[in-house]
């Protein structure tokens, strides 16, 4: 299985890449494309930065699913601004799309668990198959929680009004980009990872670079699970 991990921005990767230990043993090489990315020699990973902003993230997503080949799951890790001010900073949200487990695919929409970052890949977690079973309720930063996701093209604050408006939607947090509730592009799996910096508020481009690095921190433990299960 050839595995692609995607960040809007090129330090949320950074940050990510770190976290897992990986930084020194990538690769760093062009695409034919012209799009830059780490490689990891013999464990079929490679992680690349897409830009901010669905049309721009949308444009090299495309050019990416065209240039690499036998692509089976995309993983996409980065940012977003909650909409509930009692969500914790760092707190981990996955939406929208496929997760898949050790033997199959699984929908995240089906999906009950709730777990931490640092849970073992073998504890009941987001990759299990047993769905029907309660995983442990967690409430500290660096918890795991199946969301819906809005993506929003402007970059300022949310007003109460639409803020409620989402909520009522039940979207629980919010980005500039992603893929959109898809589970598929192409026969390729789609997850979304996205660890929340800040509030969606006025405060919220200070609260992005204050938080990012715990964010992605957070994020990166989750990921790391997932690579684990599908690459040892």
């Amino acid at each position: 299985m050839n595995i692609l991990v995607v960040s809007p921005l090129k330090k949320e990767l950074k940050i990510v890449m770190q976290t897992l230990g990986l930084f020194d043993e990538l690769i760093y090489r062009c695409l034919s494309n012209g799009c830059p990315v780490w490689e990891h020699p013999g464990k079929k990973i490679v992680f690349t930065y897409l830009g901010v902003g669905q049309s721009e993230f949308q444009k090299n997503f495309k050019n990416m699913l065209g240039t690499l080949e036998s692509l089976e799951q995309v993983i996409c890790v980065g940012s977003c601004g909650a909409l509930n001010n009692e969500t914790q900073l760092a707190e981990v949200f996955t939406f929208g799309h496929k997760a898949i487990s050790e033997t199959n695919y699984v929908s995240v929409e089906e999906q009950k668990d709730t777990v931490t970052s640092d849970s073992s890949p073998t504890s009941k977690s987001l990759f299990s198959l047993n769905s029907n079973e309660p995983g442990p309720e967690k409430s500290a930063a660096g918890s795991v929680k199946l969301a819906k996701s809005y993506v929003r093209s402007d970059v300022g604050p949310i007003e109460e009004s639409e803020r409620i408006a989402l909520l009522a939607e039940g979207y629980v947090c919010v980005t500039q980009e992603g893929f959109l509730g898809e589970g598929y592009a192409g026969g390729v799996a789609l997850l979304e990872i996205r660890g929340v910096t800040d509030y969606s508020d006025s405060a919220f481009q200070a609260d992005f670079h204050l938080n990012l690095e715990q964010a992605l921190m957070s994020c990166a433990k989750v990921l790391g699970q997932i690579l684990k299960i599908h690459i040892d």
